[in-house]
């Protein structure tokens, strides 16, 4: 069930490690600062907010994750893909609206209050849905000992280094053309990028829907279930 103990130790020990990454991103960023400034020809503000905005996001990809495992599939799709980008258009368009001055320190205060709001709204309605009590949640973090968290941090390692290495690939074009062009041609690559995305969002929300269908099948030994769904999918996906 949603409350049981193993779920909260899992919820409580990605919190940590959110933060023990997000820890040494700070350090890093702190100890390199000079050097990352002039690669990216950004000030330091930008720099730090690049990590606090990455301490969010691990937040907000945790609850994401989490609702999938749980198939809600909706909320696991507004969170993933919509709520934070809905949030930051809103406050654009306030902006406009109010014939505010739009320059890059707005965009970053407005990205980074979406991005909060989405964190914290994920967490609220995981509590909700699950009806587990934050105060649960705080005690397994106290408890939880150094050797339990290496552990855990060695359990998911293969899936840091898978995730790790799709966000490298998907990033690193953008930090070659910054490298050998200006920050306006690596915003044209983006957009586009960004517009061209929305081709594969079916697949996105086929894979969202099948992929925890298939994990229950495959736990639950249902192979004839588990062709059905494999089918299904790729039906839909064509």
């Amino acid at each position: 069930t949603p409350r049981a103990p193993e779920v909260v130790n899992s919820l409580s020990n990605s919190y940590e490690v959110i933060l023990l990454f997000g820890a040494l991103i700070l350090i890093s960023a702190l100890l390199f600062q000079e050097q990352l400034c002039r690669l990216l020809d950004v000030e330091p503000y930008y720099l730090f907010a690049i990590c606090l905005v990455a301490l969010l996001f691990g937040l907000v990809k945790v609850h994401a994750q989490a609702f999938r495992g749980l198939k809600k599939i909706a909320h696991y799709g507004i969170i993933e893909f919509a709520l934070i980008s809905l949030l930051t258009l809103l406050g654009i368009a306030i902006l406009v609206l109010g014939k505010q001055s739009l320059d890059l320190f707005g965009l970053i205060v407005i990205y980074f209050g979406a991005v909060l709001l989405t964190a914290l709204f994920s967490f609220i309605a995981w509590l909700k849905v699950t009806g587990m009590g934050g105060s649960a949640l705080l005690r397994s973090m106290m408890d939880t000992s150094f050797k339990k968290l290496m552990a855990y941090i060695q359990f998911s390692s293969s899936f840091l280094l898978a995730t790790s290495i799709t966000m490298f690939s998907f990033w690193l074009m953008q930090f070659l053309l910054k490298y050998y062009h200006s920050s306006v041609e690596v915003g044209i690559y983006d957009i586009v990028s960004k517009l061209c995305m929305f081709i594969t969002l079916p697949l996105y929300a086929v894979s969202a829907i099948i992929a925890p269908k298939l994990s229950s099948n495959y736990s639950g030994n249902e192979m004839k279930r588990f062709n059905a769904n494999v089918r299904q999918g790729t039906l839909l996906s064509l």
